[in-house]
């Protein structure tokens, strides 16, 4: 219910709509609609599913997967080889419902060296989804070679995608997958652990070979001798720059047209043509006001533990899109397999501190013969 309360409350940002067109109204009606229910039902999956094992075939399922990762991580690999030659390979920037506008155009691969983004619109959402692999499979690592697989190469083309956003999340989420693993009691055998050793070595060498730049040029995108980094002063430096002022005097938010036309000023003194609102945490404030702390907690809170809240948080950073269609679709199955990997790893976690009982039992009252 209270999902339901605060997903009403995104609404009380049209009564603030300024500009009279019917037209522009019923178009933030509809997006604000639309994210409300997405709201609802991405917090009642999140509840629902809490310590629930809902995959029944998980060999199938991680098989599955590996197939997928490795065949956008192929693609990853052989664009990063012809546009560095200045070809282009990939879907046409014609065929994409969203974000085509992002694809760089012919001119751009001649003269620039263009990041591979797989079958996606731009290199920070391919990074993403690699992200949401290594979230969704790590719990099987354990159990399944093929999901240790996954993992190396998830990592190994999120890196090669040169996003800057996937290296600091898997920074960021590092700490709580290990953590959860060692705290399950099925922490990883000596044989998954020289595997995982031999896969993170493989790892260096090969990007290494690849491009020994490729890490290196992605952290300097932060700043070096006075350069800076456009797309984390877009997404982070100048949101929060405006953030108090745009609260004061907008506490309730404004539909997200207006928001982005009030804040474009400071993104045209900035130097860009066009406000680029990349960072949905940032976008509920603008949004929704003071509410959106409560819709974004809401979500937070739903997730059951803080590997599952640091993901959340990470993949509205990505863009500036949370509350919609296709992060619901990705954020949906990583928590399906997620939750289900969780509880596999706690049932072999049980099994065996019962083996090792079992047999300390026997071995302190060995049976009468």
């Amino acid at each position: 219910m209270s999902a339901v309360f605060i997903a009403g409350t995104m609404f009380f940002s049209l009564a603030f709509f300024d500009n009279s067109s019917a037209i522009e109204w019923s178009d933030a009606f509809l997006r604000i609609a639309r994210e409300a229910a997405i709201f609802v039902v991405l917090v009642t999956l999140l509840v629902n599913l809490r310590g629930k094992k809902t995959v029944k075939h998980a060999r199938r399922v991680v098989r599955l997967g590996f197939y997928c990762v490795c065949g956008i991580a192929a693609l990853v690999v052989v664009q990063s080889v012809f546009f560095a030659l200045g070809k282009y390979v990939g879907i046409p920037a014609s065929y994409f419902i969203a974000n085509g506008n992002t694809v760089p155009g012919w001119r751009a691969y001649q003269y620039f060296h263009q990041r591979p983004m797989g079958t996606y619109g731009e290199p920070s959402y391919a990074g993403y989804i690699f992200l949401s692999f290594v979230v969704m499979f790590y719990p099987y690592a354990h159990k399944f070679h093929l999901a240790r697989l996954a993992l190396f190469t998830a990592v190994f083309a999120g890196i090669l995608t040169r996003s800057l956003g996937f290296l600091v999340a898997l920074t960021f989420l590092a700490p709580f997958l290990l953590s959860h693993a060692m705290k399950s009691g099925s922490f990883l055998n000596s044989k998954s652990r020289k595997n995982l050793g031999l896969l993170a070595f493989l790892s260096i060498v090969v990007v290494g070979s690849a491009n020994f730049e490729i890490i290196g040029t992605t952290l300097g995108r932060v700043g070096s001798d006075g350069a800076v980094d456009v797309s984390s002063i877009g997404r982070i430096v100048i949101p929060i720059q405006l953030m108090g002022d745009y609260i004061a005097s907008h506490p309730v938010g404004m539909p997200f047209v207006q928001a982005a036309i009030e804040v474009s000023s400071a993104y045209h003194s900035a130097g860009y043509s066009s406000p680029t609102l990349d960072n949905a945490v940032f976008n509920f404030f603008f949004a929704y006001g003071i509410f959106g702390f409560g819709i974004f907690i809401c979500v937070l809170g739903a997730a059951s533990d803080w590997t599952l809240r640091t993901y959340l948080f990470l993949a509205a950073s990505f863009n500036g899109a949370f509350l919609s269609v296709d992060k619901l679709g990705v954020i949906c199955l990583v928590v399906v397999l997620y939750e289900s990997g969780k509880v596999l790893l706690l049932q072999e976690g049980t099994k065996q501190v019962t083996g090792r009982s079992s047999v300390m039992s026997i071995a302190s009252n060995p049976p009468e013969i």
